[in-house]
């Protein structure tokens, strides 16, 4: 069996501003940085083998804190990246409610079907992430992984593993920062989701305003 621990990263003050930005490189906010101590203590009483993460300094700033008690390499691979909103990168909650009510529409309501001008759907989104995470689990048979990454292509993937068709993300929640997903995989390479979105090591789960917007 090959365990795969899915990670969000850590608050970042674009998810505390309630904007996308999705491909856009921005730092954790210190409520994020706060987050990353209790996360380390999570992961020291986990076995792990391999630590993978999105490039993104939000992510690559979180696997540091899954990896402190382990001291591995982190491998970063572009493809673990967020969805790529195009248009809508940089903008807040309010403005992109105004300019985009449809896409924003479909975002809350039905993400599966979400396609934003000059980015990625989610359906290419969830293609990718199934890709990505077959990919590590074929290099590392048997073995334990940590891998960071982002609030939808966490939920897309989830969703996949699920084996629930795209309109079926509707019903998923939006990941808590720092909230794990454990994955298993059998032989045959065949998920089985074993718990999502756990972030029971945090004193307080703190709601972003765009996750306020999604989850309500």
């Amino acid at each position: 069996m090959t365990t795969i621990y899915l990670v969000r990263h850590a608050m970042s003050q674009s998810n505390i501003d309630g904007c996308f930005c999705g491909i856009t490189d921005v730092p954790l906010a210190k409520e994020g940085y706060a987050q990353l101590d209790y996360l380390a203590e999570r992961f020291a009483g986990i076995h792990i083998d391999r630590v993978y993460s999105s490039p993104l300094m939000r992510a690559a700033e979180t696997a540091k804190a899954v990896n402190r008690h382990h001291r591995l390499d982190i491998i970063l691979r572009y493809d673990l990246h967020e969805i790529d909103v195009g248009d809508m990168e940089g903008l807040g909650c309010e403005e992109l409610i105004r300019r985009y009510p449809d896409e924003m529409k479909r975002y809350i309501q039905d993400p599966g079907s979400f396609s934003p001008e000059g980015g990625e759907s989610m359906a290419q989104v969830t293609e990718r992430a199934v890709r990505a995470v077959r990919r590590i689990v074929e290099e590392n048979p048997g073995r334990e992984i940590a891998l960071v990454s982002h609030g939808d292509f966490i939920r897309a993937y989830t969703c996949a593993a699920l084996g629930k068709p795209l309109s079926g993300m509707k019903d998923m929640k939006y990941n808590f920062n720092t909230g794990i997903t454990r994955v298993d995989f059998d032989d045959e390479l065949r998920p089985k989701v074993v718990f999502i979105n756990d972030a029971s090591h945090l004193p307080e789960r703190q709601t972003t305003l765009l996750d306020k917007y999604v989850n309500e």
